[in-house]
């Protein structure tokens, strides 16, 4: 308000009304929860591989679907 004030309530679409698009926000708080949780699950998926492996199982697909 003090802008348009500044230019006797003169209004310039160019100048006092931005166009820009903002950028989307990022949860850094989520995406380093889903991070955390992924590297525990390799770490738990890793040790059923060596586990699997000592008792001559050999290798198992671990698949577990996130949504």
């Amino acid at each position: 308000m003090a802008a348009i004030e500044k230019n006797d309530s003169k209004l310039n679409i160019s100048r006092d009304i931005s166009k820009t698009v903002g950028e989307a926000e990022i949860d850094l708080s989520a995406i380093h929860a889903d991070l955390s949780r992924i590297e525990s699950d390799t770490a738990q998926a890793n040790q059923h591989q060596h586990i699997s492996a000592g008792i001559g199982f050999g290798a198992i697909t671990v698949m577990r679907w996130h949504g």
